[in-house]
């Protein structure tokens, strides 16, 4: 299946009539949409371990499930889309952390806190093969055992103004 991907300017603006296909190198000034969802659950965060098969970052554990926005699709869809897709999560409320412009995309995170049961987390094949659910204070020894990506956990941390 084919995937399309709405373009943007560098301001973050729609190119209507503009569009492109997954797997094609992004033309220069051009820009697509990525969405990521870190999931709290009380003290506890999700970090999903990344398919080893991936790309990039294979066998990482990252704190956020996420992926392109399709082509006609709102952030905030695309997002619980793509926490639905990667972890089981239904998501019906999740809050916008942050935003920002990176190489060819922009980056647009948000949070879904919940309180349901743990345990009922689910895998998206080429995607994610495992999960851990790591308590705030044991952030930084998690970080220090095992490979992750870190890129949303520090946007996440300065967010708040703390630090691990």
């Amino acid at each position: 299946m084919i995937e399309y991907w709405d373009l943007y300017d560098k301001n973050f603006i729609k190119l209507d009539g503009y569009s492109h296909i997954r797997g094609r190198r992004i033309p220069k000034g051009y820009y697509h949409l990525v969405v990521n969802t870190i999931v709290k659950s009380g003290e506890y965060f999700l970090f999903m371990k990344r398919d080893p098969n991936k790309a990039s970052y294979p066998g990482y554990y990252e704190l956020t499930a996420g992926g392109s926005c399709l082509k006609g699709e709102r952030p905030f869809h695309a997002a619980k889309r793509e926490l639905y897709e990667e972890t089981g999560i239904r998501a019906k409320n999740i809050e916008r952390l942050y935003f920002y412009k990176s190489n060819a995309a922009f980056y647009m995170g948000f949070i879904y806190e919940t309180n349901k049961d743990k345990e009922n987390i689910r895998y998206q094949e080429g995607e994610t093969v495992g999960h851990r659910w790591v308590r705030k204070s044991d952030l930084r020894d998690f970080i220090d055992g095992h490979k992750v990506a870190t890129k949303s956990l520090r946007r996440y941390l300065l967010k708040f103004n703390e630090s691990i």
